[in-house]
């Protein structure tokens, strides 16, 4: 035969390639039956049956069997896709903001919620429990170091002296949806005016006031201006609170502010002292006038107390004098010369006449 003829003559390659071609035209090139087609008795008629198979129309079952299967396939697809997103978990200190087609359509709260697949319908979930901060003035690093911010927190004093204010922020999300969608960057909405309210609050301020005595009253006149400005926006914000960190003047000055606060301190330390030395003199000083008080009380009435008894004795003496005055002359004489010399040996010549003497101490 042709087709042995042709093979012999081939490489195995080259036969695998012609068995192949010939059983796709139905040639048993080994054993002829009566179904097989008739030999073709050239090597043109053998290529040009194979032309003819290759182009055999299309087999329309296998591709509608093959169309079906990708609908299911997709649909299958799409299914999978709208159950998982169709649902929600929020967590319990979160709210889950939904937009349909970018307009938002409601705001759901913790648990469990449902929704339409996406991208028809799109769940955000916001913390509304957390207290967030701000940090203005300085800035914390990775490695809890402050960094200081430049020109974010210079403020104008009441007395016309330029003040740098480090301070905090603190506040929370109050609606979800309104911190979303009122304003582009809520965020840095409250830090502008956080900055605006204390900036108006230094104002009214002195330096020394801000830097000492009026820190507190300043915190909580600037928290009362940044919730009226925030609440005025409406844009779901609620302020927890304002912390004031430091109060310094700029670097280029820094030196000469220190050495006022120097001065002060020392001026204050100084009261201090005063007013410590005077607390524990006073009550001596107190107690020692009272002592006087007392003792001068005490000696008056001792005066007293002589007078009238030398009133009492006088009384005596007038009463005898008057009854007997010569007498009671001479007795007084006695006694006082007994008190200008005592212990003295005393005579008293009675009679110019004579020299009888009268011994006083006898």
């Amino acid at each position: 035969m042709y087709f042995k003829n042709v093979l012999k003559h081939k490489n195995l390659e080259e036969k695998m390639t012609i068995a192949g071609l010939l059983a796709k035209l139905g040639i048993n090139i080994g054993k002829y039956n009566a179904h097989a087609p008739v030999i073709p008795e050239t090597e043109q008629d053998i290529f040009t049956r194979a032309g003819r198979a290759t182009q055999r129309p299309p087999n329309k079952q296998l591709f509608f069997l093959l169309n079906l299967s990708l609908w299911k396939i997709g649909f299958g697809i799409i299914l999978a896709w709208s159950l998982l997103t169709c649902w929600i978990i929020t967590a319990k200190d979160e709210n889950a903001v939904v937009t349909r087609f970018g307009k938002h359509v409601r705001t759901s709260g913790p648990g469990l919620n449902f929704k339409a697949p996406w991208p028809i319908e799109v769940a955000e979930e916001v913390s509304v429990q957390k207290i967030m901060r701000i940090e203005i003035g300085f800035k914390t690093n990775d490695k809890g170091k402050e960094e200081e911010v430049a020109h974010e927190n210079n403020a104008l004093s009441k007395d016309l002296n330029i003040v740098k204010l480090d301070y905090v922020v603190q506040y929370r999300i109050a609606d979800a949806a309104k911190w979303l969608f009122e304003v582009a960057d809520p965020e840095e909405a409250t830090k502008r005016n956080a900055q605006s309210a204390m900036r108006t609050v230094a104002g009214g301020s002195t330096f020394d006031e801000l830097a000492t005595t009026g820190r507190s009253q300043v915190q909580e006149e600037a928290e009362r201006v940044l919730r009226e400005l925030c609440d005025m926006m409406d844009f779901g914000v609620e302020i927890v609170g304002i912390q004031l960190q430091d109060v310094h003047p700029p670097n280029e000055v820094m030196a000469a502010f220190q050495d006022v606060n120097n001065a002060l301190e020392n001026k204050g330390q100084a009261i201090n002292n005063a007013q410590g030395y005077m607390n524990e003199q006073l009550p001596k000083a107190k107690g020692e006038a009272q002592s006087i008080l007392e003792e001068a009380a005490a000696y008056k009435q001792q005066r007293i107390n002589y007078a009238t008894g030398d009133v009492a004795r006088f009384l005596e003496v007038l009463k005898e004098y008057q009854q007997n005055p010569e007498l009671t002359t001479a007795r007084l004489r006695y006694e006082t010369m007994e008190k200008v010399m005592p212990g003295k040996e005393q005579y008293v010549v009675r009679d110019q006449g004579t020299l009888r003497l009268m011994n006083l101490n006898k």
